[in-house]
């Protein structure tokens, strides 16, 4: 046969050969992948069976526990163990429904968990009935209802269900065990075969090679030349590469490895692999076991590690991922292993900083969310105030004393609406760079005076002590006065409204360093260390429960922090933690004295221009009146309800219990949730207007406190609140309120509302 024609064969020959090789390994990925889906998805219904029944040995623990929680109050006549034994009340019900969940395809479990449900309900109400006895009659008569041992029969048959349930579940566990082992063989005996094809069609190869290695010189020269060509490749991958011999030893290190070892060729070459790729993992720094030290050990290909840290020469870590394969000589036997890894650096950092974007918008949401909902809070309770002294303008008439109470509450919540806005648009212009200060030369010590003066009537309203300690010498600072006003207004407010009743804060000054430094200090409820770095970013709330003592957006210290800052000066907090008081700092940079100059800016200050005057007190200079409005006459009283109103806004609840007086009503205030149940069970009102955000107990709690007593069962609850949303509903219902009403509530709306008739429910 010629030579061409025997090169000829040879060829068709290796194409055959490697054409089948990767046939089989394309075939054996196919395989694999089908093999793994099977075992993953037995799995998945073993550990489904497992969950079902940890979920079914969960119940008689929280029944267990709820009972102990029963008796003990019972027996104990201590409410506080009610919370466990809702707690656990709550646990039973969601282990049954995440039951209803996992069973929702086995028509016959979802039955028998139908009748563990009714018995658990009947236990339930076994154990309120003993709680109403013991809430009723007292102590004895509930202990004598825990005796009698009513409850022994249905927690006998919720024992047998929870057993049935079990025995049906345990059953469906032996079978998914057998196919999972069934999966399980059938995937090694695929495994083997394909693996043993996979031998075959190598050893078909390497006899071709042999063959044509035997047959001629120039297929020899060939696989040199491919040799060489594997090698440059290897060296020039963008993955580090690392081959040993059968011992482990390393023969081979690619420009990469050399790099992100340390080490080179020459100098690693015949020395342990684990000398050379030193690796740990990056949480325990314990060592890993070298992937290339499996691979040689039992033929097979190890996948990438995970959390593992490469240890160079020098010691420099790097994050790495890292995997091995064994190297097989033409016999199939194994010659070697070769060890590819990169280093992940970037990638590691991309994910982390990934992680911290999602958190900060997902924190930047919420934010913004809980922002929008006191924002709703904070207006519509102005809103509220205002709504119901109109509708007291428009009923009482002439009446003096009457139009000037309700004259007064709209004032007072109009200049309280004024002050949101403009804190939020001074924070919408500092963001948008729109906010310029009037600079000049002026004293600190007159913007002080003037923040100082404006803050007085609000610690006179709640008896608070406010010293003062100024230097007598002028302090010049390059500034606006009404920003430094403004901020220094702001802080001395937090002060009051954080202080208790009677409390004492004091505002002194002094010079250090060039710099004025203003603090301000209270005896108040103080700061909790968590909160202190967050207390200046916009929309920060400390407090954000519905039992919040004081109203606010949550963007006046952040709008005091930008404020002082565009004055070249910082501001700081400090506290020693909840119940100790906080302190408020302010730096402001002092201008150097010229007594020239310092001379021209007293003169400006004595010939200044006095600030303007309030709007309605421009209004009432110009001489305008509303006499000849004319009102229209109050209409005559007619018998009416017993009414409890409770709201901590001053003007809110006194002008709507003004507007329910003149309608005949008859009518209590309460400021906050403990004083509104102690009146509801004392005064047995007929209705209630309760608001949900109350200091020392919100609303939700009052009315559930109000329901449990037998004569709070009659009374009518309607929440009253600023808080308006779908969950806000939800909530106020479950609390046991009758109506929901948004504020500012329609005057005509409400006054209806109440003269319709209405019964309490049958369950009453």
């Amino acid at each position: 046969m010629k030579a061409g024609g025997r090169e000829r064969i040879l060829t068709t020959g290796l194409l055959f050969g490697i054409s089948g090789i990767f046939a089989l390994m394309i075939a054996n990925v196919f395989v694999s992948q089908s093999s793994d889906r099977d075992q993953r998805q037995a799995g998945k219904w073993v550990v489904h069976t497992f969950e079902v029944l940890a979920n079914l040995d969960s119940i008689p623990g929280h029944m267990a526990e709820a009972e102990a929680a029963q008796r003990a109050t019972i027996l104990t006549s201590d409410e506080d163990y009610l919370p466990a034994y809702r707690e656990a009340t709550q646990a039973i019900e969601s282990a049954i429904g995440g039951l209803r969940d996992q069973t929702k395809d086995n028509g016959l479990q979802q039955a028998r968990l139908d009748r563990l449900q009714a018995t658990v309900q009947k236990r339930f109400k076994e154990m309120e009935e003993a709680l109403a006895v013991a809430h009723e009659t007292g102590m004895l008569a509930g202990r004598q209802s825990i005796l009698t041992n009513r409850h022994k029969d249905t927690m006998q048959a919720l024992a047998e269900q929870i057993a049935s349930l079990k025995a049906a579940e345990n059953e469906l566990l032996q079978k998914r065990l057998e196919v999972s082992e069934s999966t399980y063989r059938r995937a090694r005996l695929l495994s083997l075969f394909s693996g043993a094809l996979g031998l075959l069609a190598l050893a078909g190869f390497v006899f071709l090679v042999d063959r044509t290695l035997r047959a001629r010189e120039a297929a020899a020269a060939e696989v040199a030349r491919q040799r060489e060509t594997l090698r440059v490749t290897l060296a020039s991958i963008g993955d580090g590469v690392i081959t040993t011999d059968t011992q482990g030893r390393v023969v081979f290190l690619n420009g990469e490895a050399e790099r992100l070892t340390g080490w080179s060729t020459a100098d690693a070459a015949g020395q342990a692999l684990e000398r050379i790729f030193h690796i740990v993992n990056e949480s325990s720094r314990a060592a890993v076991p070298n992937p290339a030290a499996r691979a040689l050990a039992d033929g097979v290909v190890v996948g990438l590690a995970n959390h593992t840290i490469l240890i160079a020469k020098d010691g420099k870590e790097r994050p790495i991922d890292d995997s091995a394969a064994p190297i097989r000589n033409p016999r199939g036997q194994v010659a070697g292993v070769v060890l590819v890894f990169r280093d992940v650096t970037e990638e590691r950092g991309s994910t982390n900083q990934l992680r911290t974007l999602a958190a900060e918008l997902s924190e930047a949401d919420r934010r913004k969310n809980e922002f929008l909902a006191i924002l709703a809070h904070e207006i519509r309770n102005p809103l509220a105030a205002i709504r119901n002294s109109a509708a007291v303008l428009k009923i009482a008439g002439r009446e003096p004393a009457t139009t000037a109470q309700a004259q007064g509450a709209i004032d007072r919540q109009m200049e309280h609406l004024v002050r949101l806005v403009e804190d939020l648009l001074d924070v919408a212009r500092i963001s948008r760079g729109k906010l310029a200060l009037r600079r000049s030369r002026i004293d600190l010590r007159t913007a002080l005076d003037q923040a100082i003066e404006a803050s007085r009537p609000l610690c006179k309203e709640n008896e608070q002590a406010l010293e003062i300690e100024i230097p007598e010498r002028p302090l010049f600072v390059d500034g606006d006065a009404t920003r430094i006003t403004q901020a220094i207004g702001n802080l001395l407010s937090n002060a009051c409204k954080f202080s208790q009743r009677g409390g004492r804060i004091r505002l002194t000054v002094g010079i250090e360093q060039g710099h004025a430094i203003v603090s301000i200090r209270d005896d108040g409820v103080g700061i909790a260390a968590e909160h202190l770095s967050r207390l200046f970013d916009m929309f920060s709330q400390v407090d954000t429960s519905l039992e919040r003592t004081q109203g606010g957006l949550g963007i006046g210290l952040n709008l005091v922090k930008q404020l002082v800052e565009m004055h070249g000066g910082r501001v700081e907090a400090r506290s020693a933690g909840l119940g100790h008081g906080s302190e408020f700092i302010v730096h402001f940079p002092l201008l150097i004295e010229d007594p020239v100059a310092a001379v021209a800016a007293d003169a400006a200050l004595a010939g200044g221009t006095p600030p303007p005057t309030h709007p309605m007190a421009a209004l009432a200079a110009a001489g305008e009146s509303r006499e000849d409005v004319a009102l229209p006459l109050a209409p005559e009283p007619h018998p009416g309800r017993r009414v409890l109103v409770v709201d901590d806004n001053e003007d809110s609840a006194d002008s709507l219990a003004l507007l329910l007086r003149l309608q005949g009503h008859e009518v209590s205030i309460a400021r906050d949730g403990l004083e509104a149940v102690d009146m509801a069970l004392r005064l047995q009102p007929e209705v209630i207007l309760l608001d949900i955000g109350l200091p020392k107990l919100n609303g939700y709690e009052a009315a559930r406190s109000i329901r449990l007593s037998p004569q709070g069962r009659t009374i009518r609850l309607i929440a009253l609140t600023g808080w308006g949303q779908d969950e806000d509903r939800k909530l106020s219902r479950a609390a046991g309120f009758d109506e929901h009403l948004v504020k500012p509530v329609d005057a005509d709306h409400l006054l209806e509302l109440l003269d319709r008739p209405w019964e309490p429910p049958a369950s009453a």
